[in-house]
């Protein structure tokens, strides 16, 4: 082997070890050691620059992560929950989720710890966002009432709201009878009878017409304009949004009297449509608002507050979750 053969071949073995060596520089998102699969090495360039690799096979601790990697490298301290992070190993909790170093795993695709104002603690996310990923919620046809590929704001995935069309009915002037509507529990039952004023019922659908582009598409005496309105709609009548309605109102899918918002209560009601009632106070009603409750209670309360009852559970020897889980059940204080 000649001199130049050798010194070449020196050289490239010298270049492998210093690479190899450089590969066990950063920090390991499982939190692991280095022969468990999970390194994201930190390459220092010549001019002092650093590169972070993608999340990779962090992808299970930061599920929405931006591919920045690691923030810190390795020896220094975990950061607490709240804070910014790229890997589980950012963080003294050794979560690292949506961004942010957190309290727990925070699995589920309607569950977060970015939550604004709730950073770094896991809470349902808010209703009508998105879940983390849409294979989280799968979207299903309006026909069979279930998913509508949105959050319910207590964790879990929304069901197509109460008023949605799930069978057609039979147009009867401008009105449509014997159509039937989604519960907002998964469930096809039968509505009330819809009247499509401005609009005129649409025979090939058993539906009001949404949007018209001639005025036999409206009641007579209304024109249909180029924006395809036939005009504002009164009290009980379809609409889609506020702007439909001339109180102002759309409350699950008709023109209602006032806003309706509450959990607990309806404008779609058979013989009440147009005016905000309580839903009927069964079994049923009574879990579902004890539902929506209970997710309202679990959200961050203010700091003050939170400190209050940690140090109280502290005292008693529980958690934090047992002493408000047992506050949410008692209704007392312990």
């Amino acid at each position: 082997m000649s001199g130049v053969q050798s010194r070449s071949r020196v050289s490239g073995w010298l270049a492998a070890a210093l690479i190899a060596a450089l590969s066990g520089v950063g920090c390991r998102g499982s939190g692991a050691g280095p022969d468990a699969g999970g390194d994201a090495p930190l390459f220092t360039g010549g001019d002092g620059s650093t590169d972070h690799p993608s999340m990779g096979d962090h992808a299970t601790d930061h599920p929405t992560g931006d591919g920045g990697g690691c923030m810190r490298r390795d020896g220094a301290p975990g950061m607490p929950n709240g804070q910014p992070c790229g890997c589980a190993a950012d963080c003294a909790s050794n979560f690292c989720i949506d961004g942010f170093c957190c309290n727990e795993a925070c699995g589920g695709g309607c569950r977060t710890c970015a939550l604004t104002g709730s950073e770094g603690t896991c809470v349902a996310s808010s209703a009508g966002s998105d879940p983390r990923a849409a294979p989280d919620c799968p979207v299903s046809l309006a026909s069979s009432c279930g998913l509508d590929g949105k959050c319910d704001g207590a964790g879990a995935c929304r069901k197509h709201a109460l008023g949605t069309l799930c069978k057609g009915g039979t147009c009867e002037g401008a009105a449509v009878k014997g159509a039937q509507v989604c519960d907002g529990a998964g469930h096809c039952r039968p509505g009330p009878t819809m009247i499509c004023a401005p609009f005129s019922c649409d025979p090939a659908t058993g539906d009001c017409y949404k949007k018209c582009t001639s005025a036999s598409q409206c009641v007579d005496g209304q024109a249909c304009d180029a924006t395809g309105s036939c005009g504002k709609r009164m009290g009980g009548f379809a609409c889609a949004s506020n702007t439909d309605c001339l109180s102002g109102f759309c409350a699950n899918k008709v023109c209602c009297n006032v806003a309706c918002q509450g959990p607990c209560v309806s404008c779609a009601l058979p013989s009440r449509e147009g005016s905000c009632w309580p839903l009927d106070p069964g079994v049923g009603w009574r879990r579902y608002c004890w539902t929506k409750a209970h997710a309202r209670a679990w959200k961050t309360p203010p700091r003050e507050i939170a400190l209050a009852r940690l140090a109280r559970a502290e005292a008693l020897g529980i958690s934090y979750r047992e002493y408000t889980a047992a506050l949410l059940d008692t209704g007392v204080h312990l």
